[in-house]
């Protein structure tokens, strides 16, 4: 009975993720950089961190603009 009812739970929810990635995915990849950029910049030395701040503030204006 599980493996039936998780098939008809998939069954229902499948439709509504079709729909709703043509929408979502430019803003999701856009995100999905963003998210990238800055852990990026989190893990990078001292040193290099005036290059970080200005990159970050270009990625969040990069952010806005699309958003």
């Amino acid at each position: 009975m599980t493996s039936r009812t998780t098939t008809f739970k998939k069954m229902a929810i499948m439709p509504r993720i079709r729909k709703a990635t043509p929408k979502a995915s430019p803003i999701s990849t856009v995100t999905i950089l963003y998210a990238i950029a800055l852990y990026r910049m989190k893990n990078k030395q001292a040193n290099n961190r005036r290059n970080d701040e200005t990159s970050e503030i270009a990625c969040l204006q990069l952010y806005k603009n699309i958003r």
